[in-house]
């Protein structure tokens, strides 16, 4: 440890005591010039400040298409105790006074005076500082509803008609020039997912428009019906049979069946399962017999029906007594 000379030593002890209560105070005093200072020093800080639109009356057949911001920036100035403190909320939305305007666009400029701020704080600046304001004339059209339909029908069916809507017209009101270029007023997306064959009733409101209110469009009865697929399909080469009765010779031996019906069935029909045949007359047949006779199909599958045979007739005969 270094050891102070005594003349050192006494220095350093009465520059200590000697008037130490002066010393304390003025050592307090300096501390609170410099809080005092750093209290007086000023800060800044941006507030976001609400917007609110007075509108004009429904009576003035106007409406607001483009408007003010929700809110805007403000930059403000002031003792940074005071500026730091401030809370959202303390500077009051300000009133966009916009019912008195006549059609067409207009500007809003902002500026200190459009502010109320707490006593010791300064406006800087605003942004926006200005912003456009368009007022339009309202009008009203009916419109056609359309129906937008979603999802898949089951495998091998189809709408058999476009989908009917009810009520089929809506009116619509709201900005001129928005309306004036709609065509048609568009349902909420009907589900169609896995429908099968029939008739089937959906309930759906209008897609809204926004900016345009829509009357009579809250509940559309939308009715889809479904059918099956059509299609068509030939067998050829099928064997004719004699109903009940052997030892028969038929000419020709084997014809051409055109169907028609689903189309899904058609692929899926086994044509082995086709049996193109005739039937004797109700008479016992004697002897010898020769006939030309028309032939029915069987073996099909509901709602497949036949279109054509080819050829429609065949002659049956006996070689020998076929009894």
């Amino acid at each position: 440890m270094i050891q102070l000379p005594p003349n050192v030593q006494q220095f350093v002890r009465e520059a200590v005591t000697d008037n130490l209560g002066l010393k304390i105070v003025a050592l307090l005093i300096a501390l609170m010039l410099t809080a005092l200072v750093r209290f007086q020093q000023e800060g800044e800080r941006l507030l976001d400040v609400e917007l609110v639109p007075l509108l004009p009356s429904p009576q003035s057949g106007l409406v607001m298409t483009q408007g003010p911001p929700d809110t805007v920036r403000v930059r403000i100035r002031g003792p940074r105790s005071r500026v730091t403190s401030l809370r959202a909320g303390e500077i009051p939305q300000v009133e966009i006074d916009l019912s008195t305007l006549s059609g067409g666009t207009h500007y809003y400029y902002l500026s200190d005076e459009t502010f109320e701020l707490p006593s010791g704080i300064e406006f800087v600046r605003v942004t926006p500082e200005s912003f456009p304001v368009k007022m339009e004339r309202l009008a009203s059209r009916d419109l056609p509803v359309r129906v937008r339909i979603g999802g898949k029908l089951k495998s091998g069916t189809e709408l058999s008609a476009p989908p009917s809507v009810s009520p089929e017209i809506v009116s619509v009101v709201g900005p001129a020039s928005v309306i004036r270029i709609l065509s048609n007023v568009a349902t909420e997306e009907v589900d169609a997912e896995g429908l099968n064959v029939g008739k089937h009733l959906r309930v759906v409101p209008a897609r809204r428009i926004e900016g345009v209110e829509l009357r009579g469009g809250d509940e559309l009865n939308v009715t889809l019906e479904v059918r099956w697929i059509p299609g068509r399909r030939t067998l050829a080469r099928l064997e004719v049979t004699v109903e009940d009765v052997q030892g028969l010779v038929v000419t020709p031996s084997e014809v051409s069946v055109s169907l028609a019906g689903p189309q899904l069935f058609l692929d899926r029909l086994d044509s082995a399962s086709v049996r193109p045949t005739v039937k004797l007359p109700e008479d016992e047949i004697t002897g010898r017999f020769s006939a030309s006779l028309p032939i029915e199909v069987k073996g099909l599958p509901e709602g497949v029906v036949v279109t054509e045979i080819s050829p429609a007739k065949v002659r049956v005969r006996t070689i020998a007594s076929h009894r």
